[in-house]
């Protein structure tokens, strides 16, 4: 997990994607994901993409030759910048076996926000527990992403953790809330 005061010492070129569902009436499926991005190099001017998986045939390898003429070498760190999604996380390591993966702003807050929700349907159903501290440390969690302590919020995400381990014998629904907890310190 990095966040945006870390974003300008990537040492090399920053590439941008994020893959979004899309709503279509008209589609038989009712949706279809589209990845979006901006190829930005260290050198040379920024290359705007898009591709919808399941209808390009060969998206990869399209977004690679794209890559490859903005001067990527396959030995070249790559950084990606986007949503967490599975498509991208694949993208990412088609494309560099040395790609980075970071979650942009945007969705590390959300991520907090659902935690925090979750955290008072956990409150209303064990009402004799004192879990309001616990809505203060995820706060804090956000705090310090925001100002570049990368360190001290996973210190904390850790700490609520397990608070909520420790809580699962006494109140079995914090185990769900534990779980996500887990699966967003990664």
């Amino acid at each position: 997990m990095r966040c945006r005061g870390q974003m300008a010492r990537s040492p090399s070129g920053l590439t941008a994607a994020t893959s979004t569902p899309v709503t279509v009436t008209e589609s038989k499926a009712g949706w279809f994901e589209l990845i979006v991005g901006k190829s930005v190099p260290t050198d040379g001017a920024a290359k705007c993409f898009g591709f919808v998986t399941s209808y390009d045939t060969k998206p990869k390898r399209r977004l690679a030759e794209l890559l490859k003429a903005q001067g990527l070498q396959m030995n070249q760190a790559i950084t990606f910048l986007s949503d967490g999604g599975d498509t991208v996380r694949d993208l990412q390591l088609y494309l560099s076996p040395l790609a980075e993966h970071l979650l942009d702003w945007f969705h590390i807050t959300m991520r907090i926000t659902v935690l925090r929700q979750q955290l008072k349907e956990l409150i209303a159903t064990a009402p004799d527990h004192d879990l309001a501290t616990l809505d203060d440390e995820l706060e804090r969690v956000k705090w310090y992403l925001w100002h570049g302590n990368v360190f001290r919020a996973l210190q904390v995400v850790e700490h609520v953790q397990w608070q909520l381990e420790d809580l699962d014998e006494e109140v079995p629904a914090s185990g769900k809330l534990a779980k996500s907890v887990a699966e967003f310190h990664g």
